[in-house]
Parts: structure tokens; C-alpha cells; sequence
């Protein structure tokens, strides 16, 4: 490791952004010892300049157009120092992993955010060539912080390139036991041990059409049912996956619960009658594990529609006006009409608590895999009978996966946020933006689009 020489004052600019349009302006000091630096501010520092959002920039963080070097963060975008005006922030998301990064010819640096780790969000800047790279609080983080926020700031030589700064990520993940290698994971787990030795095979049993042209279905208006394939059928499957000599296979259920794919969450039984019913479908369990093979159910907590029978407004997730509010504002549809996310605390206490039992008693045994969960953030909810702030959420969601791990044998979800990173056993991808989603926003350099193999790269390195 290159020895680094202490820096004593390193100036940190805090830029509050008041309502109004106006802002004001401080520069703290911190120091470096053995390359890092840590920047803290008080929760109480944060309320006190009742700013609609707040940037950190360290002097170290800025660059100057036509500079060598980089900036990416953890959803996988990766821009270089090559605009004369812009800004980005990563597709409007709070961060998904609490660490952004980049390298100048001054040398390298990984930020992680220890403290308010859920979520802050990184803005890159360039005004007239100069860029500035930014950790920025907005939001209830400004507005009811629940803890001090703390950023350690890692330099590198200026020789590092993302992976190294990843690895870094990985260390400090692996010395204070937030996650365990895979390796250590399988010793005294059979199901996940076979599962990582096996194809995942996703099998889309049944649903109602998507986007839903019922945007608030009851059993009056409700869409039919698709159904592609049955209970029966997937035993054709299982029967030909051995007599082409398959030997291994973990067989994920989409559809199999009332209503086909994502018809009626967080309703989730009866499975699906035209499918077979609960009858045809303890069978295909059972005839599956007798062949060798893993079976597990695609399912989901965290959304919610109102033609589910287990519908109530009571566990949703409430906003600063005591209501509930549709997923993207009511614009986004699927099988089940409009979502209403879920609180995690009620999403712990009355879904996952009754179903995810009830679900193993049915013979499932893998890696679970529910929906969406690790590919979102956490929700904030301010509903005074079970408030949850983004960390609160957090926790239950982990609560949640935990639970699955114990009932299954192990844990599968939609992508990497970094809450899972100790419960989280597969990620079907690590991010939901393609390169031809981020035109126009910074991201780009004069060789083309830059986009999620960088959040692959920094998931593994990671999580390993």
C-alpha cells in the first residue's frame, strides 16, 4: 500500500439550499490520517439551517474539464471529466450503496457513508468546466435527520481505477461483518449450497394483462386471468429436465398465486385455481424435489393493490399529508391495477409473518425470491401508528429476509440495494437503467454510454 503524507485541514464546502431560491455557505475543516478522512455533521447542525437540501463537497472532490480521470456511482453510472455544464444525480434515486467514487491526477477516492446511510444521494455538477462531485441530503434527511450524518473519505493513488475503489468498499464491508462470502455462507446451508450450483429456471405460470386497463380492480371489474402454464404442465417440465440428464435446477414459480403475476399482491392465496389449485400445486412441489431439483415461489410484500382481499389502507405507507399515495404518482400500472407501496414495519408484522410460513409448509425450499424489495430503497412512513424512517425500513425489510432465509433456506430479490448486503443470497440484475436510459444526463463521454456493468463490478466486489 502507498504510504500517504497526512494532510492536516482538508476544507469541506456544507452548501444549504433555502427555500426561496437564496443559499449560505460554510467550509469545515477535517483531517486526513493513513488516507482517509472522516467529515461529520450533527443532526442538530442539519435541522438548524432548515435548508430544502444540503451539499457536501470536499476540495478534493472537483476537477477540471479535459482532467484525466473519472466519477461513478453505485447504480453503475460512470462519467468522465469531458462537459462544459450539467448535472446529475442517478436517475433521481436516493443511493442504492453508500459509496460513490472518482479519480483526478490528484489521486483517487472512494466516499462511504457510515452514518445517514439511508439515503443520501451523490450529484455531480460542471458549471463553465469545473466539476464538483457531492454527497446531497434532501428531503425528511434535512427535514427530520434520525442521525448524525458521517463520511469516510478513502484516497487512493491516482493510478486506481472503479475496481480498486470497489475493493475498498469490499474490505470495509467484510472487516465489520456486514456480509459474508458465499463460500462461508454454503457450509452449513444444504439449500443454498445446491442453489449456487444450479441454473435458475423462472417459469411465468399466469397473468392479467399488463398495463392493467383497470387502474382500482375489484372482483366486479377484474381483468381474466392468462394462463400460459399449469401445475401439470411444469411437471412436463420437471420430467423432461431429467430425461435430458439436467442434474441440477432451482425452478422459480412466477404467477402461481391468486390472480397470475402480480395480480392480486399481497394477496397471495389460494394459488391460482386455473393453474390447479393448492391441491395440483403441493403435487408439482413434491414431484419436483423427488427429481432432485429445488422449487421456490416468486413472491412479493411490498406492493399492494386494492382487489386484494388482504387490502388495507391502514398498513400502507403514509406521506407528510397522512395519506397513502399510488406508485409514480398513479401513472404506473401492472397485473394488479395500480400499487400502493407498503409500509415495511406492517409488510413485516402482517404479510411476511403469516404468508412466508405458510408458503414453506407448501414444500418450497430454495432461494425465495420476492420481488422489487432490494431494488428500492427503503420507504419512509409517517403514518404515527407505525412510523418508519428510511433506516427503520430498512431494518424490516432485512426482518423480512431474514425470516425467508429461515423458512426456505435462503433469499432471493430484484437487485442490490445495500441494506440486504448480509441477506441478500442472489440478485437477478444490479440495476434497473439501460445506457439508452441516461441520454442527456452527464453520463456520457465522447466514446459512447457508460452504464450497469460498473454496478455488476462493484456489487460483486462487494458482496462477494
Amino acid at each position: 500500500m502507498t504510504a500517504f503524507i497526512p494532510v492536516l485541514a482538508i476544507g469541506v464546502v456544507v452548501e444549504a439550499f433555502l427555500p426561496g431560491g437564496s443559499r449560505s455557505s460554510e467550509t469545515i475543516e477535517i483531517s486526513e490520517k493513513n488516507g482517509v478522512s472522516v467529515f461529520r455533521l450533527p443532526k442538530g447542525a442539519i435541522v438548524a439551517r432548515k435548508a430544502e437540501k444540503i451539499r457536501i463537497t470536499p476540495a478534493f472532490a472537483r476537477a477540471e474539464k479535459g482532467e484525466e480521470g473519472f466519477w461513478f456511482s453505485p447504480y453503475g453510472y460512470y462519467g468522465e471529466f469531458d462537459r462544459d455544464n450539467g448535472e446529475f444525480v442517478a436517475n433521481g434515486e436516493r443511493m442504492n450503496m453508500p459509496m460513490y467514487g472518482w479519480r483526478t491526477p490528484r489521486g483517487a477516492w472512494l466516499a462511504i457513508i457510515t452514518s445517514l446511510k439511508c439515503y443520501p444521494r451523490e450529484v455531480v455538477t460542471v458549471r463553465n468546466g469545473a466539476y464538483a462531485i457531492s454527497c446531497q441530503l434532501d428531503g425528511s434527511l434535512v427535514k427530520r435527520p434520525y442521525e448524525d450524518l458521517e463520511i469516510e473519505f478513502h484516497r487512493l493513488p491516482a493510478t486506481a481505477g472503479y475496481s480498486e475503489l470497489a475493493r475498498v468498499y469490499r474490505d470495509y464491508q467484510l472487516k465489520r461483518g456486514a456480509v459474508k462470502p458465499l463460500s462461508e455462507r454454503v457450509k452449513d446451508n444444504p439449500a443454498l449450497r445446491y442453489a449456487v450450483e444450479a441454473p435458475e429456471i423462472r417459469i411465468r405460470q399466469a397473468w392479467k394483462p399488463v398495463p392493467s386497463p383497470v387502474a382500482h380492480q375489484s372482483p366486479e371489474n377484474e381483468p381474466p386471468v392468462h394462463v400460459a402454464i399449469t401445475f401439470d404442465r411444469v411437471q412436463d417440465i420437471v420430467r423432461e429436465l431429467k430425461a435430458q440428464g439436467v442434474g441440477r435446477a432451482e425452478l422459480c414459480l412466477v404467477g402461481w398465486n391468486i390472480g397470475g403475476h402480480d395480480g392480486r399482491w399481497p394477496q397471495a392465496f389460494p394459488s391460482e385455481p386455473l393453474l390447479g389449485g393448492d391441491a395440483k400445486l403441493k403435487e408439482l412441489i413434491a414431484a419436483t424435489q423427488r427429481a432432485g431439483y429445488q422449487i421456490v415461489p416468486h413472491g412479493n410484500f411490498i406492493d399492494s393493490y386494492t382487489i386484494a382481499e388482504n387490502w388495507d389502507a391502514e398498513m400502507l405507507a403514509k406521506g407528510e399529508d397522512g395519506l397513502p399515495h399510488p406508485d409514480r404518482g398513479g401513472k404506473y400500472r401492472w397485473g394488479g391495477g395500480v400499487p400502493y407501496r407498503i409500509c415495511p414495519q406492517r409488510a413485516y408484522e402482517k404479510i411476511c409473518f403469516k404468508d412466508v410460513p405458510r408458503m414453506a409448509a407448501f414444500g418450497f425450499r430454495g432461494l425465495g425470491y420476492f420481488d422489487v424489495v432490494s431494488i428500492l430503497c427503503a420507504s419512509e412512513c409517517l403514518d404515527p401508528r407505525h412510523p418508519c424512517s428510511f433506516a427503520d425500513g430498512a431494518r424490516y425489510w432485512g426482518l423480512c429476509a431474514e425470516l425467508i432465509q429461515r423458512e426456505m433456506g435462503g433469499f432471493a430479490s430484484e437487485g442490490a440495494v445495500d441494506h440486504f448486503a448480509g441477506s441478500l443470497d442472489s440478485v437477478l440484475y444490479s440495476s434497473f437503467d439501460a445506457p439508452e436510459t441516461i441520454r442527456g444526463r452527464l453520463v456520457t463521454s465522447k466514446k459512447g454510454y457508460r452504464s450497469s456493468h460498473h454496478a455488476v463490478t462493484a456489487w460483486i466486489l462487494a458482496h462477494p
